[in-house]
């Protein structure tokens, strides 16, 4: 066992403790592996990486299921008896084509029941279960339970938060993968380094480059995550995006032989005055999807003219005021709460006589407060 935890430890490193506690538990041969293991933790901590890479390591047959990619519980239930259907008809090497859709827990249950054989251990994992559209109040505890039901099976739930409210059993076993600190993340983004200098094939990429490269990759992860690592780089893969997209722009001084590669402080104060003075720009553009380039033909009628066009967050806040100097806040609760009353059940003010009608001028702005803003934004 020593040796693949080993070689697991260097492929994931900074989780020898999830990586040995995942074995312990599921790989021994001689002790029964537990009913249930819940797996937690925040988002791009490598829980689903690293449990199958567990898995495979120590040759244990497992069907994984991603629970989001589920659009109704139905759904999830069929897709897991249809993974452990083919799981164990491809160990067996016999196709029975089964056609079996099982539409709740324990149809479920008692179809996986006739389906695992009894020797050997199998392992069904339902990675972020707690995401899944269509959760039922005993889905949960349901398949949490399966693994008592039948003998040979373990369940492994791979969730955010972990609590007995969400399975509703009784301490379950489980491992918890907490969020990568600062030099956590750029001892893992450090093992694969992007290259500075373009070689041709005839040459070879000398051993100097490769430490000029991977000096150079680890000073920009750990200042773009100073900058960013509380706001837009809150994770390790938003922080691989971020350097991915300002890695060219900074070494582009280095190709040009203005600079160094070890000015990294040059290097990066010339980066921010062309890159992050706008810093929604290297974060934002990733996410938005761009639209379809137009042909030669048509471009220049179908591209919008983006000349004047706004920073992204100050265009979506310039007209979540102008919405809000328009709306009085009277409509507040007609507008934004869920308690308002009803049309049919709204009371109906009489007008008073000797009163003139006050018209409300619309062509001119008013004051507002920064709640109506942020509503509207």
């Amino acid at each position: 066992m020593a040796g693949p935890l080993e070689s697991l430890n260097a492929r994931f490193p900074c989780r020898e403790r999830q990586i040995g506690d995942l074995a312990a538990l599921l790989g021994q041969d001689d002790i029964p592996a537990p009913p249930v293991l819940v797996l937690f933790g925040t988002e791009a901590t490598g829980k689903s990486t690293i449990a199958k890479a567990v898995l495979d390591e120590i040759e244990i047959p497992y069907a994984y299921v991603s629970c989001k990619e589920c659009v109704t519980a139905r759904h999830v239930f069929e897709k897991a008896y249809t993974s452990c259907d083919a799981l164990i008809t491809s160990s067996n090497g016999e196709d029975k084509g089964r056609q079996i859709r099982p539409d709740s827990v324990n149809a479920l249950a008692g179809q996986l029941q006739k389906l695992i054989p009894s020797s050997g251990k199998v392992v069904l994992v339902l990675d972020a279960i707690d995401k899944q559209r269509e959760i039922t109040p005993t889905m949960l505890s349901g398949l949490a339970r399966m693994g008592e039901v039948i003998k040979n099976l373990t369940v492994i739930m791979i969730v955010t938060v972990s609590s007995t409210r969400l399975l509703n059993v009784s301490e379950p076993p489980s491992i918890h993968f907490p969020a990568y600190n600062k030099e956590e993340c750029v001892k893992i983004l450090s093992l694969s380094p992007k290259s500075i200098f373009e070689v041709d094939e005839e040459d070879e990429y000398s051993e100097e480059m490769e430490k000029e490269d991977q000096w150079l990759w680890a000073q920009c992860c750990s200042a773009v995550w100073d900058i960013m690592g509380k706001y837009a780089a809150r994770n390790l893969n938003a922080l691989k995006d971020v350097v991915d997209e300002l890695w060219p722009s900074l070494i582009q001084p280095i190709v040009d032989n203005e600079y160094g590669t070890r000015d990294f402080p040059k290097l990066f104060n010339r980066l921010k005055n062309e890159k992050l003075r706008n810093s929604e720009e290297s974060y934002v553009s990733m996410q938005i999807t761009k639209a379809p380039t137009a042909t030669a033909t048509d471009a220049a009628s179908l591209a919008p003219n983006r000349a004047h066009d706004l920073p992204y967050f100050s265009k979506y806040l310039l007209c979540s005021a102008y919405l809000a100097s328009f709306n009085t806040a009277r409509y507040d609760i007609r507008y934004f709460s869920k308690l308002a009353e009803s049309t049919g059940k709204r009371k109906r003010v009489t007008k008073r006589k000797n009163t003139s009608r006050q018209v409300r001028d619309m062509y001119n702005c008013s004051d507002f407060d920064s709640e109506l803003n942020i509503s509207f934004a």
